[in-house]
């Protein structure tokens, strides 16, 4: 069992949580935002300050439970709701705020699950991604899909395949079990969805 998804082994949650918040959602308030692959909301909940609406996404039933318990009280003013299953299956559309938050490392398909993310983007919106470099297994003790990626990787095939701009920001590292891991952190936007 993954212990991932909480604060328990991990260190500097709080210090990325709000260099995310800052760089993302300086001085703006976004109407719907998406977050892939949410697990139990450790990253991403952070937004709900800054959105009308916020749409959890994640393929398991179980995450979604904890993070509906988590959101109860702390979703303020804004709407949540949460859907389970694959970005492409997801039937909305026109997001302005599409989050990968230490989440793509674990999907297979990572190069379709952008394309469905550029895809539900609003002509104005952004894809925010940030996830770790390339490491050699350690993040995860279980077999995950990637462990972690080379930035420019993504970043060409948003651009090649979505003529998308995409802007490296600032990010702090992640402490897990005592061990320190480089993230990186980009904002995209300018798509034009096939």
């Amino acid at each position: 069992m993954s212990t991932y998804g909480s604060r328990n082994n991990l260190k500097k949650v709080d210090v990325l949580q709000e260099t995310l918040f800052r760089s993302v959602a300086s001085g703006g308030c976004f109407k719907s935002v998406l977050d892939v692959g949410c697990g139990t909301g450790l990253l991403g909940s952070i937004f709900l300050k800054a959105a009308e609406k916020m749409l959890f996404l994640d393929v398991s039933q179980m995450s979604l439970d904890q993070l509906k318990e988590k959101t109860a009280d702390a979703a303020g003013a804004c709407r949540v709701s949460f859907f389970c299953g694959d970005i492409s299956e997801l039937p909305q559309k026109d997001f302005d705020l599409i989050l990968f938050l230490l989440s793509l490392h674990h999907i297979d398909d990572w190069k379709g699950a952008l394309k469905g993310a550029a895809e539900r983007l609003s002509p104005d919106g952004k894809i925010v991604i940030c996830d770790l470099i390339h490491e050699f297994g350690m993040f995860h003790l279980e077999k995950v899909s990637h462990n972690g990626f080379c930035p420019y990787a993504i970043t060409g095939y948003l651009r090649d395949s979505f003529s998308m701009k995409c802007e490296s920001l600032p990010v702090s590292s992640i402490i897990k079990d005592e061990k320190e891991y480089s993230l990186f952190l980009l904002s995209c936007s300018g798509t034009t969805a096939p």
